[in-house]
């Protein structure tokens, strides 16, 4: 079979992403691995707290969804329209994880 060939069964479809409000065994350390990958911990937390971000913001919060996308999740962040704002479902995650006392020094 050449590599232009599809094989039996029809086309391949597109892999299902995840969102991170559905709760499974590791999203809370894939999460976390995402933001050590990024380093978008200080944007999301500006988020959270309605701050405005600074244009160094934004290009962390662009490669967590990224990372995101790569690990078959949904993305973070709402990166078009007004402004950034933290996706669909993720909100009260990152708070769990972020705003805790103790928390967020774990990331």
């Amino acid at each position: 079979m050449s590599t232009n060939e599809i094989p039996r069964g029809g086309p391949l479809s597109a892999p299902t992403l995840r969102s991170f409000g559905t709760g499974h065994v590791l999203r809370d350390f894939d999460l976390k691995v995402i933001m050590q990958i990024s380093g978008c911990e200080r944007g999301a937390r500006r988020l959270l707290r309605g701050e405005p971000l600074s244009t160094a913001d934004v290009g962390p919060l662009t490669m967590a969804n990224h990372a995101a996308r790569h690990m078959g999740y949904l993305p973070l962040f709402e990166l078009g329209g007004q402004g950034p704002s933290i996706g669909p479902e993720v909100e009260a995650v990152l708070c769990e994880l972020l705003e805790k006392p103790g928390r967020g020094q774990q990331i």
